[in-house]
């Protein structure tokens, strides 16, 4: 298997030459071949722990091809969402995209709403909200079922509640139905047959409910057929295994996925060690030396983890397959388009996005 990677685009700032500062915790989605992004957050006047603070988006951008499918431009909806929104789940169903959660300046949210294309324009609807505010969750689609996994809410730490939306019955509604092994936010969550089945797998993930956040390493699988979910591999080697979060996945061929990049949690948790430690200080000068540890730690941050993995679903077994060039992008989403794996933007080190645009080729042949 080889991986063939290219710069898609750049996102560049409206009406100017200039790159746009990039975006995390976008939406994003394709539809009628068209790319669609919208939302988003950055620190685009400084960094966090230098004071710097998050701005959420309501934007709606549309990637421009020609009939050949060559990219011609960006182009800016003059539609924007309900509300400025990062972190929401997003899936398409049925050449519409749905939005689900999320956060802005007012805290976690439960709105959910949905994005056509009509004619060259942009249309909104309004679908069913969530019964709680979620940000960060996962989410995935078998048929015309819709599921949500997990996330932020809103007592900030993360839940192990699993709903179901159900678009071909007349009343729509969120349907609570068998909880997450234990709960989780940032998780991969992906559809994909396991042989017998169309399933839910949650890939990685992680638990923010003590002083450390743990990292998860493990896979899970949600049977629709049985309503529970099953264990059903671990990310890493007979060796180690290695926690993974924030990173992007998708459906690959019959019977696969394709994991790309997340933070391991290792320079993560050191950073929380570093602010646990400022918050039992209580000498000035020793406070100063930490923060500026800390500081350094963060400003030198390497970025995360580049690997790829493909996890087969019927034999469970999982392998690193490739390396993303340059730096890997988190906090965002894969998708498919035109044959290509697309990854816009994300996070590629703490507090830091990218404007850049990746497509992947996946040549199955290669040795």
């Amino acid at each position: 298997m080889n991986f063939i990677w290219d710069t898609l685009t750049v996102l560049t700032e409206e009406d100017k030459w200039e790159s746009h500062p990039g975006l995390a915790g976008i939406i994003t989605g394709v539809i009628d071949s068209t790319v669609i992004i919208a939302g988003g957050s950055n620190f685009k006047d400084g960094l966090p722990w230098n004071g710097g603070i998050k701005y959420y988006y309501d934007d709606i951008y549309l990637l421009g091809t020609d009939c050949k499918g060559t990219i011609i431009r960006w182009e800016k909806s003059p539609v924007k969402l309900p509300a400025s929104i990062a972190y929401s789940a997003s899936v398409t169903v049925n050449n519409r995209m749905l939005c689900m959660g999320g956060e802005n300046v007012d805290g976690v949210q439960n709105s959910c709403c949905s994005i056509e294309r009509e004619g060259n324009g942009i249309i909104l609807g309004q679908e069913p909200g969530i019964p709680v505010g979620v940000s960060s969750p996962g989410a995935a689609v078998i048929g015309a079922k819709v599921y949500l996994a997990g996330g932020i809410y809103e007592d900030g730490f993360a839940s192990n509640r699993f709903f179901l939306l159900d678009l071909s019955t007349e009343q729509k509604e969120w349907k609570e139905i068998a909880s997450l092994p234990y709960p989780v936010s940032h998780a991969i969550v992906v559809s994909q047959w396991d042989g017998s089945e169309e399933c839910v797998f949650l890939i990685g993930g992680r638990n923010n409910s003590g002083d450390i956040t743990e990292f998860f390493s493990d896979i899970w699988k949600y049977s629709p057929s049985g309503d529970k979910w099953i264990k059903a591999g671990t990310i890493g080697n007979d060796k180690k295994s290695i926690g993974l979060s924030a990173g992007t996945g998708l459906a690959f061929g019959d019977n696969g996925i394709l994991i790309f990049g997340g933070d391991d949690g290792i320079l993560y948790n050191k950073t929380e060690q570093y602010n646990l430690a400022l918050k039992s200080s209580e000498n000035i000068t020793e406070k100063k030396r930490i923060q500026e540890f800390k500081i350094s730690h963060l400003d030198n941050h390497p970025g995360f983890n580049r690997d790829i993995y493909y996890y087969d679903t019927v034999t469970r077994e999982l392998a690193v397959v490739g390396k993303i060039p340059g730096k890997a992008q988190v906090t965002t989403q894969a998708i498919w388009h035109r044959g290509k794996i697309v990854i816009p933007m994300g996070e590629i080190r703490p507090g830091i996005r990218t404007p850049v645009v990746m497509s992947c080729m996946v040549d199955i042949e290669a040795q």
